[in-house]
């Protein structure tokens, strides 16, 4: 439902978009526990990927992996906010579409639904993937150091998806 259909009704906007931007991020680098303990068991599959290369079947299967486990995130996040995916949906394209904004002005929400359609795409896929195998190779014998620095491993691939998504921007 739109902002002005539900006005119409006389019912509140519930502002789905702002809720995930409180939850999530406002540019949707906050990555949750289950999407950092997937990007961390399958990493080693992007090891040696060659970038100028045919992807392997793999690489695409896990991806769609990688957006199930997403959804289902957001499914579980929505439910407990008693919304559905479709409401989600419908305001992502009202923002994607400046829908509800003045004359030649950008919808609020315009820049995190592009961040969230980046980060969901095949190519920033494979390139946090990648970043994170090769840095699983180079930290591999090196427990010792992040013992040290008391990082764990979650902390390191925050990091990491920061990066990789400010790269990406």
């Amino acid at each position: 439902m739109s902002d002005s259909e539900g006005e119409e009704k006389g019912e509140v906007f519930d502002d789905i978009i702002l809720k995930l931007k409180e939850n999530f991020g406002d540019d949707c680098k906050q990555s949750t526990a289950t999407l950092e303990r997937f990007a961390l068991a399958n990493a080693h599959s992007f090891c040696n990927v060659d970038p100028s290369s045919e992807y392997k079947l793999e690489h695409h299967m896990l991806h769609q992996k990688y957006l199930r486990v997403w959804e289902s995130e957001m499914v579980d996040f929505l439910h407990h906010q008693s919304l559905s995916m479709s409401q989600l949906f419908e305001q992502m394209e009202d923002a994607k579409l400046d829908r509800y904004t003045a004359l030649f002005e950008e919808h609020q929400h315009h820049a995190w639904v592009d961040s969230i359609l980046a980060v969901l795409s095949f190519e920033y896929f494979v390139q946090l993937m990648s970043f994170i195998a090769r840095r699983q190779t180079t930290t591999e014998g090196k427990e010792s150091e992040e013992t040290k620095h008391e990082e764990t491993k979650e902390t390191i691939i925050r990091r990491e998806i920061d990066l990789c998504h400010h790269h990406h921007k």
